[in-house]
């Protein structure tokens, strides 16, 4: 291999190009083939009748809660969010019976989506009158984009209500819905949601800073193990190729091979290249021109930082405090408050709050800090007020609260034991 003529090269790379063109063909076909055994939610979609695509356009949508904007044409443009919790927000709707089992895809056309902004569809069924059920859209791209609509388990039945929401920050840009599509299944629709999926742009949600799974939650295919099979059956082809020929020169073939690896694996890097540039946009958005306080305003947990600065304006510095949250998913954000406190003050007592819990033990004569949205922490506080809440005798008195949580001081009844 190391005295590899121009020629060889080019025949080389003409070998494993053609190689993984037949590949990536057979691959295809056979995910087709196989779609309902891999996906079974697929199945009664795949074999049954064709229902005809439903398109609806942007201005055939009612605006719910609408701050800014209007129809212009055939589209429904946002200019601005309502204010609302925990984000500003604006939602259309449209009442439409069809059923559920029909339609396994959504097609979505709509301008101005960046990672600040997320977009949902909502539905409600026949069955279950005034009940919304929810999906996230992939985010973060915009133009025409597809969605696998049986992600959720939800969508079944007689669909009488359809509802698009747009959740976040507009960026001075506007929102502009020019439409919706629900298609029946269909090979092309089932491949463009795929490519749709691995080509999806989600902010890096700090769980690892070597691993990005390059495609949503429940996607169809990932694109990983499909870039390992796609190799792997062009190196089958390429080795049935050298059978054939009873080529036994191992030097071409392992040259072709080598160079088969590398466009697969630059296939792949391009991906993350992609999402990286991506990232880079959305961070210098984020952070760039600001001073230290407000990019830590500015980052994923930045009502949180806020919520400690609260808490530092208020208590005398070496303050011990407890903590609880009120549901599983606010670990990571409590122990991101614990940094927050720091140096002035220390967490020591994190723990999920529970009814079951109660009566709760807690150091006394300290400040108590409950995280949740503000009916959860407010429901959380009113229950530990109680004077059966506690197994010392003790006193709750609210000092601050917000959208992420409250604090309270916790300290001995001095009724407590009088006659």
């Amino acid at each position: 291999m190391s005295n590899i003529s121009d020629g060889e090269f080019f025949k080389a790379l003409g070998r494993a190009a053609v190689a993984l063109a037949l590949s990536a063909a057979t691959i295809v076909a056979g995910y087709l083939f196989l779609a309902p055994v891999l996906h079974a939610e697929l199945k009664p979609y795949v074999d049954g009748a064709r229902a005809a695509p439903i398109s609806i356009s942007g201005n055939q949508f009612q605006p719910v809660v609408f701050a800014g904007g209007g129809m212009e044409g055939t589209s429904a443009v946002i200019t601005s969010l309502a204010p609302g919790r925990p984000q500003d927000h604006a939602v259309l709707r449209l009442q439409r019976r069809f059923s559920a089992s029909d339609f396994s895809f959504l097609r979505y056309h709509i301008e101005g989506l960046h990672p600040g902004l997320t977009t949902m569809l909502f539905w409600q069924r026949a069955d279950t009158p005034g009940t919304n059920y929810v999906a996230t859209l992939n985010g973060g791209n915009a133009g025409q984009r597809y969605h696998n609509l049986l992600r959720s388990a939800d969508w079944r039945g007689t669909i009488t209500e359809v509802a698009i929401g747009f959740f976040g920050d507009l960026r001075d840009y506007p929102a502009i819905l020019h439409g919706i599509r629900l298609e029946p299944y269909s090979h092309a629709g089932l491949l463009r949601t795929v490519v749709d999926e691995w080509t999806a742009f989600s902010v890096w949600d700090h769980s690892s800073i070597n691993l990005y799974p390059g495609a949503p939650d429940d996607s169809l295919l990932y694109p990983v193990p499909v870039a390992v099979a796609w190799l792997a059956v062009a190196l089958l082809l390429l080795l049935a190729l050298r059978k054939m020929r009873r080529d036994n020169a191992q030097g071409p073939v392992r040259f072709t091979v080598t160079i088969a690896a590398l466009i697969v694996w630059f296939v792949l890097d391009g991906l993350w290249l992609l999402r990286l540039y991506q990232q880079k946009i959305e961070t210098h958005y984020l952070f760039a021109g600001k001073t230290l306080h407000e990019k830590k305003l500015a980052d994923w947990d930045g009502e949180y930082y806020a919520f400690a600065q609260g808490v530092k304006a208020l208590l005398p510095a070496e303050t011990n405090i407890s903590v609880l949250y009120t549901e599983r998913g606010l670990l990571p954000l409590a122990q991101r408050l614990r940094l927050h406190l720091l140096p002035e003050h220390r967490t020591n007592d994190i723990r999920l709050f529970s009814r079951e819990d109660l009566p709760l033990s807690l150091p006394e004569n300290r400040y108590l800090i409950v995280l949740g949205q503000p009916a959860e922490a407010g429901l959380a506080h009113r229950l530990i007020s109680q004077p059966e809440a506690m197994k010392q005798p003790s006193k709750l008195d609210l000092i601050y609260s917000d959208n992420v949580g409250n604090l309270s001081l916790l300290y001995e009844d001095p009724r407590e034991g009088e006659p």
